[in-house]
C-alpha cells in the first residue's frame, strides 16, 4: 500500500533507511492525530497540544506496547508490519534519544 501511494517499487521502499522510516511514520501518525482532534472543534492551540501529545515518543512507545499485547480497538498488526515498525523504531540518531530511555526504542 505504501509503495502504491508513493508510486515506488516495493524493493525501493524496502531500501529506505530506518531514519527515513521513522520520519515517514511520524508524519503518518501526525496526520492521524490531526484528524482525531477535529471534533469537537476547539482552539488550534488545544488541537496542537493534543496532536503533540499523541505523536511524542512516549505515546508511541505506549501504543506499541499495547499493540504487542494484542488487538487494540480491533486493530492488530501483522508480523510483516511489526518488522517495519521495529526497523523504523530502532532509528535513534547519533546523539541518542532525547527524552526516552534507549530501551524504549528497541
Amino acid at each position: 500500500p505504501l509503495a502504491a501511494a508513493l508510486a515506488v517499487a516495493p524493493a525501493d521502499v524496502a531500501r529506505l533507511s530506518p531514519n527515513t522510516l521513522a520520519y515517514l511514520g511520524d508524519a503518518v501518525l501526525e496526520l492521524f492525530w490531526r484528524g482525531r482532534t477535529l471534533w469537537p472543534p476547539t482552539k488550534l492551540a488545544t488541537q496542537q497540544k493534543r496532536v503533540v501529545a499523541g505523536v511524542r515518543a512516549e505515546a508511541q512507545a505506549y501504543a506499541l506496547e499495547r499493540l504487542g499485547e494484542g488487538p487494540v480497538f480491533g486493530f492488530e498488526m501483522a508480523e510483516s508490519e511489526l518488522a517495519w515498525v521495529k526497523r523504523g523504531r530502532n532509528a535513534v540518531g547519533r546523539r541518542g534519544p532525547m527524552r526516552l530511555r534507549k530501551a524504549d526504542y528497541a
